[in-house]
């Protein structure tokens, strides 16, 4: 999903950003963004990273993994640039992560996904892909504990993460452990 930034009315919005562009530049420094700036590039890389891994999620569909791997690691400079500018943003978190597992690189998309529930914690989408990331990782208790948790805030998502914990070799070995003993 692409992000625009919201604005007052006209009118106003352009008194304010001139008054904003002038102030702000008489306080920095040559050579530094202002807070403002920093946030349109932030926009700006985040919206070109979802357009990369939407072109790799297509490309993916259609079985070109070596195609939909260019795409992935487009959209991760443009995820990572967008979170050294704005950390505070956990959609671009979740995507970083997202990448970073469809590339294979599932302890960083790890580390991604949990910035993303620091920020958010009821995140379904980053709750779910965590979970994969476990299953990948082959951490499967660790991933039915994400289940339970996401099972109770969101049913469709987790539905797609049981799917995934059903499909790994791992996946046995949790049966196992929850089919009481004869």
């Amino acid at each position: 999903m692409k992000i625009n930034r919201s604005s007052f009315a006209f009118p106003f919005a352009v008194l304010l950003a001139t008054v904003s562009v002038a102030a702000t530049a008489q306080a920095l420094p040559s050579g530094k963004k202002s807070p403002e700036e920093n946030a349109n590039e932030a926009t700006r890389a985040y919206n070109l990273g979802v357009e990369h891994q939407q072109r790799a999620d297509n490309l993916l569909a259609r079985s070109d993994s070596a195609k939909a791997a260019k795409e992935f690691k487009v959209a991760l400079k443009q995820y990572d640039k967008t979170v050294k500018l704005n950390p505070d943003f956990p959609e671009a978190w979740n995507n970083l992560g997202y990448c970073r597992r469809n590339l294979g690189d599932y302890t960083r998309a790890l580390a991604a996904y949990d910035q993303a529930l620091k920020l958010k914690p009821d995140f379904p989408e980053a709750m779910e892909y965590r979970g994969v990331a476990l299953v990948r990782l082959g951490r499967m208790d660790e991933a039915m504990v994400q289940y339970n948790q996401l099972k109770a805030l969101d049913s469709t998502q987790a539905a797609e993460l049981l799917e995934a914990i059903r499909k790994s070799p791992g996946a046995k070995s949790i049966q196992s452990a929850q089919t009481p003993q004869r």
